[in-house]
């Protein structure tokens, strides 16, 4: 894609390093995209998301992490977006939760800027 948007973040505790690409116009994420190398379940994780969030209003990526980062807290699937549902026994596993976060705090950094930034 052409991103207009796009941040990188790592999780030292497991290795993960992700970077996190979109294409905005309008408010709307017309693409999606990811790379890195990471654990399964954040490799996952960045799929879903970027799966997620294409093609959707960028309004909504931050209700859509906030209610998965309460269901990996509370355990209650409900409350993350249904592609993410079967990720939410990640909570079983403390050490894990990072994992499957870290692609949804990467992409929060990469939408708060106007434009494209640079890798943080």
């Amino acid at each position: 894609i052409q991103p207009t948007h796009e941040a990188e973040g790592h999780n030292p505790v497991c290795g993960d390093s992700v970077i996190v690409r979109f294409r905005v116009v309008r408010g709307t994420i017309e693409a999606a995209a990811f790379s890195g190398e990471s654990c399964a379940i954040c490799t996952a994780s960045s799929a879903l998301l970027c799966r997620h969030l294409a093609g959707g209003r960028v309004m909504a990526a931050e209700a859509g992490r906030d209610g998965f980062a309460a269901s990996i807290r509370s355990g209650e699937a409900s409350k993350a977006p249904e592609l993410f549902q079967p990720l939410v026994r990640v909570r079983r596993y403390p050490a894990r939760v990072e994992c499957a976060m870290l692609p949804w705090d990467t992409a929060m950094m990469a939408l708060e800027g106007d434009h494209l930034s640079e890798s943080q």
